[in-house]
């Protein structure tokens, strides 16, 4: 009997998974990296502006959360260039199609990608434009007390 319940859990937890990868990862979310490949270099059709949408919103919900400043008025997960010796710039100025650079940069150095195509591209933009802010804006290394 118990062998039956662990297998119909093994089931179920198996098939949710399958419905949350299919729900999130799928071709037809804007919202995601399979979306973006599939649709990024077709600038005159309809998923475009989608994806547009995709990567502005993406951008404005990782500069809203990576303004927390450390005390030495440094973003704490990556850091963009200085506007002025007071302030960095934000996301929120830049072009959409800058940031759309960034994450192709990304892609086109992704292992997954250069071993799996398009397949190996999974997640949401979102993740893929903070790996490649990361990547491109290192913070310096800071000495820790």
């Amino acid at each position: 009997m118990k062998k039956w319940i662990v297998l119909g859990l093994a089931t179920l937890c198996s098939f949710s998974t399958l419905a949350f990868d299919e729900l999130f990862n799928s071709k037809s979310n804007p919202a995601s990296m399979r979306y973006y490949v599939e649709h990024y270099q077709n600038i005159n059709s309809q998923e475009y502006k989608y994806l547009l949408v995709s990567v502005r919103a993406a951008a404005d919900a990782i500069n809203f959360y990576t303004t927390r400043l450390d005390e030495r008025n440094q973003r704490i997960d990556y850091c963009l260039p200085m506007k002025n010796p007071a302030s960095r710039e934000a996301l929120w100025d830049w072009n959409t199609k800058d940031l759309m650079a960034l994450i192709n940069n990304h892609i086109e150095h992704d292992p997954n990608f250069k071993k799996y195509g398009k397949v190996g591209i999974t997640g949401p933009i979102g993740s893929y434009l903070a790996i490649a802010l990361k990547e491109q804006y290192p913070c310096p290394v800071q000495k820790q007390w």
